[in-house]
């Protein structure tokens, strides 16, 4: 059997994850399913002054599209607990069954892959560039190919990519646009490179080459690290990819209910972890 028919077979093995939010949004999910890009979302406009979000500033950055799912229940009901906080109702999860083909890449941790090179310093342990951030910004403004060549090698190894598609772009715009806002001397520092981009005015054209690199990286959910990921399509009823129960948990329960569906055999990974 070929390499590549194994690798196929991979893709299209199932797991079950969830999706945490609130019954205010239980019709809309019974008619359409779970939409990767509402109207509304828990995350848009939350503050958080904590310096390891670096996904999030005091104006909050938008929230990338995709349904955020966790392997894990408790988790999840974390999520509805938000959910249910900004938005009222009572906390449902969503139950999903998925193929890896399916799965997306989290923003947030190429946030932090991008970081990782940019604060050397910080990272001795697992950076693979020999090279200090000032001569790294100042080859990525000149446009050095070399480097970027060594920049997408890295990001080939840290991540899967779903198909072969022209990744240098992406990742050649991103770096450029950091690059540019680092070396300006309106910045305050190079530790705050995403909050001064999302300020400036090449935050458009960032999220774009951020958009573009997501939809072509794949993550590999199964690692023991890997708690949250996202699909970027909408998930309904049918097909491998489907929802196969909805969870309500009201103030006057003490174990949720199902109120959809039928809660699936999972294995203890998935249930307790």
């Amino acid at each position: 059997m070929r390499i590549l028919d194994l690798f196929e077979r991979r893709l299209q093995k199932t797991s079950y994850a969830f999706h945490g939010t609130s019954d205010v949004f239980l019709d809309s999910i019974m008619k359409h399913g779970l939409d990767p890009n509402p109207p509304q979302r828990k995350f848009d406009g939350i503050v958080s002054n904590d310096p390891r979000d670096i996904g999030v500033d005091e104006r909050s950055l938008e929230s990338f599209s995709g349904i955020y799912l966790s392997r894990t229940l408790p988790l999840s009901w974390n999520h509805a607990l938000g959910t249910q906080d900004k938005f009222g109702g009572e906390q449902i999860v969503v139950g999903i069954q998925f193929t890896e083909s399916s799965v997306g890449a989290d923003e947030d941790n190429i946030y932090a892959w991008i970081d990782s090179i940019i604060r050397p310093a910080h990272h001795e342990s697992s950076r693979k560039l020999d090279i200090t951030t000032d001569a790294l910004m100042d080859e990525l403004y000149k446009g050095n190919s070399e480097l970027i060549d060594e920049i997408v090698f890295w990001y080939i190894d840290t991540f899967t990519i779903s198909e072969k598609a022209p990744i240098h772009e992406p990742i050649e715009t991103i770096f450029k646009i950091i690059a540019a806002n680092i070396m300006n001397p309106k910045t305050a520092s190079w530790q705050t490179w995403l909050k001064d981009i999302h300020r400036s005015s090449d935050w458009q054209a960032f999220r774009t080459a951020m958009f573009k690199l997501m939809e072509i990286t794949r993550e590999e959910q199964y690692r023991p690290n890997k708690k949250v990921f996202r699909i970027n399509r909408p998930i309904k009823f049918r097909g491998k990819t489907r929802i196969v129960v909805i969870l309500r948990l009201t103030n006057q329960d003490t174990h949720p209910k199902v109120i959809w569906g039928e809660m699936p055999d999972l294995p203890n990974p998935v249930r307790l972890s």
